[in-house]
This record gives structure tokens, C-alpha cells and sequence, in this order.
């Protein structure tokens, strides 16, 4: 009963597909437009149900259909656009009926986003996804891997973890010009996790954890923790084949990393990537000009992207908190899933774009450097 009052509508699911074993062929219909919670069952269906359809994840068990508009389409003054969340339009709702409450959405403020979740398939309680699937994929190359680029300068990001989170590695190199001569980039990136607790993780996260690690997307540690011996030997070992410039990391468990990789005797080009929206004198790198960074290589066609879903899935649960005055930093407490290779890849941009090439070897090496700063 404790269960039901706290998560009742997973626990009705749950006890509905628990009651398959007494059916030789049973079969679950959901339909539902889009919802306003995304701590929600319909959420994790929602999402669940695209993952299958897009090949993100395989599951045989699963038909999904999902209507959807397109990145830029304005329902409010395009009707060319309603037929894609509306497959039955003139069929069993007419287009005077969506004219009325659009007309309605565009008089009373209050009715917006109630007709924009009920009419157009829009969830209206958060964040649009950061980078839309279809601009992601635009930027992906099946056909690049990192031995393209051996031998040549690369720049790092680290977003370390503990236990529960995904320890984030990105690799960005240069990768050309365009037209306007402005330089090209392209991206990689790597996911450590615990081995002992990924099966677990996989249910909670409803992501398939054990596939990508299959796969080699992540690499799975022994024990219950990451492994930073395993991190700091790739790194090491990444160091022989590629220039690296720069390891951009997030401030959170650094020291521990440290200690594994002076266990190894090697030294890596370190420094801090701050995560906040204050800018650190004399630190070039600077979360919200990272994020626009980011932004802005895809947006002009400038960034090749390795086609990898536990990155792809990153990206798509990235969300932020933003300042009075409009800088961005990501907030993982809110995301959907989890973003550490989103933070990593962003890091690994910020020093592979930033203006000041002059970064110090270390942070502690680095006299702006304070633990209080």
C-alpha cells in the first residue's frame, strides 16, 4: 500500500503487466497525449516509446507510434503542421475546431500550454530539449573513429563520478575548416561506470546501460565505484597516440583521480573547468561560453560527431538553470537522465574553442587557482 500512495501509477502498470503470466498472448494498449510532469509513468513511457522507435533501444516487445512536430514548426500560426499530431484531422476533429482554440491559446495566456499538450503533443512542464535529435544526428559520421586523427593535438573533458553517476570522458580534435574559414571540430566520448551495480542502474535509469557497455560506448569497472586506475591508464595511454592539449575537469573528486594517476607516475596538461556562471580571473574556460560553443558548432555545421547513443542520450536529458542575466549551467537534479558525457563533451569543446590557448599544466600550478575561489 506504501508503494501504490507513493508511485500509484507505475504500481497499477506494474500489477497489470504482472498479470500477463495468466494469458497465453497478452497485449497492453496505452495511448495518451503529452503530459505535464516529467517524473511521471507517462514520461517513461513516452520516452520509452521513442527510444524504440529511433533504434536508440532495442526492444521486441514494444510497437510504438509517436506523433510529434518538427523542430521549428509554430502550430499557433502554421495549420500545415497540425496533420503530424493529428493523423485523424477532418476525420474525427475538424480544423474550425483547432482554429477556435488556437484562437483561444493566442487571447488567454493561461490556455497556452494546457491546448499545446491536449492538440499539438507538446510537453509544456519543462525545457525544450536542449539540441534537437534531428540537429544531433545532422552532425553525427558513422564512418569517423579517433584513428582518423592519430597523432594530431586533441583536447580533453572529465566529468568525474562515484557510484551512481556515469564518470564522462570527450575527446574533441580539429577537424579542418569551412567555408568561411573558420575551424572545424570533432567529437568522441566514453562513459565509465561501476560493473557491479550496472544491471540495477539499467532499471532505475531505464537506459540500457549493459548494451552500451557491450557495445564499448561504456566501459564498466570493477567493484562498486569507478575505477580511476582504468581511467587514468586510458588517458595515459590516449596521451601516447594523440597530442593532448588540455584535460578540462569539473572540480568534484578531482584529488582522487590525481592520487590514481601519480600512482602511474605520468602527468596530464590539467585544469579546471568551473561549472558555475561566475567567470574565474585567469581561467579562460567558462561554463555558459562553453554552452554556446557547443551550440553554435552545430547550429553552423562545424562539429562531426561520433555516432554514439549513451552520448546521444546525454544530450537529449540535458537541462538548465539559468541566471537573471541569461547565462546557462547545467543542473543535473533536474535532467532526465544522465548528462555526464554531456559535460564532458561541453568541457572538452570549451578548451578546444577557447580564445586563450595558454592553459596552465595544473590547477595547482595555477597561482588565480583557490579552493575558496
Amino acid at each position: 500500500c506504501d508503494e501504490i500512495h507513493e508511485h500509484p501509477d507505475r504500481s497499477i502498470m506494474e500489477m497489470l503487466e504482472r498479470g500477463f503470466k495468466f494469458r497465453k498472448q497478452p497485449l497492453l494498449l496505452m495511448i495518451t497525449n503529452s503530459g505535464s510532469d516529467k517524473n511521471s509513468v507517462c514520461w517513461e513511457e513516452h520516452a520509452h516509446a521513442v527510444d524504440v522507435a529511433a533504434g536508440d533501444t532495442i526492444d521486441d516487445t514494444t510497437f510504438s507510434y509517436v506523433c510529434a512536430l518538427d523542430e521549428g514548426d509554430d502550430p499557433l500560426n502554421d495549420e500545415e503542421c497540425w496533420i503530424k499530431v493529428n493523423p485523424l484531422l477532418d476525420v474525427i476533429l475538424t480544423k474550425e475546431y483547432l482554429r477556435d482554440v488556437v484562437a483561444q491559446a493566442k487571447a488567454i495566456s493561461g490556455r497556452l500550454n494546457n491546448i499545446l499538450r491536449l492538440h499539438f503533443c507538446v510537453w509544456t512542464d519543462a525545457e525544450a530539449a536542449w539540441i534537437s535529435r534531428k540537429s544531433w544526428e545532422s552532425c553525427e559520421d558513422p564512418e569517423m573513429t579517433m584513428d582518423d586523427f592519430e597523432g594530431k593535438p586533441v583536447w580533453v573533458g572529465l566529468d568525474l563520478s562515484a557510484t551512481k553517476d556515469i564518470t564522462g570522458v570527450a575527446y574533441v580534435f580539429e577537424d579542418g575548416q569551412s567555408d568561411d574559414d573558420r575551424p572545424k571540430y570533432a567529437l568522441f566520448a566514453r562513459g565509465y561506470t561501476p560493473k557491479e551495480s550496472l544491471s540495477a542502474r539499467e532499471l532505475t535509469d531505464k537506459a540500457p546501460y549493459t548494451v552500451w557497455a557491450r557495445e564499448g560506448w561504456l566501459i564498466a569497472t570493477e567493484g562498486s565505484i569507478v575505477r580511476y586506475d582504468y581511467l587514468a591508464a586510458d588517458l595515459i595511454d590516449t596521451a601516447s597516440r594523440f597530442d593532448i592539449q588540455a584535460v578540462s575537469y569539473d572540480r568534484w573528486l578531482i584529488k582522487t583521480f590525481e592520487n590514481a594517476l601519480d600512482e602511474t607516475g605520468a602527468t596530464l596538461p590539467l585544469i579546471e573547468h568551473p561549472q558555475g556562471t561566475n567567470q574565474r580571473k585567469g581561467n579562460p574556460l567558462w561554463m555558459p561560453e562553453s554552452i554556446n560553443r557547443f551550440e553554435e558548432l552545430i547550429l553552423e555545421n562545424r562539429l562531426r560527431i561520433e555516432v554514439n547513443p549513451a552520448m546521444r542520450s546525454a544530450i537529449a536529458s540535458a537541462c538548465f538553470w539559468t541566471s537573471p542575466a541569461g547565462l546557462r549551467r547545467f543542473e543535473k537534479q533536474r535532467a532526465t537522465g544522465r548528462i555526464d558525457i554531456c559535460l564532458a563533451a561541453t568541457m572538452a569543446i570549451g578548451a578546444a574553442t577557447a580564445v586563450d590557448a595558454s592553459l596552465p599544466s595544473s590547477p595547482w600550478d595555477d597561482p588565480s587557482f583557490s579552493i575558496m575561489s
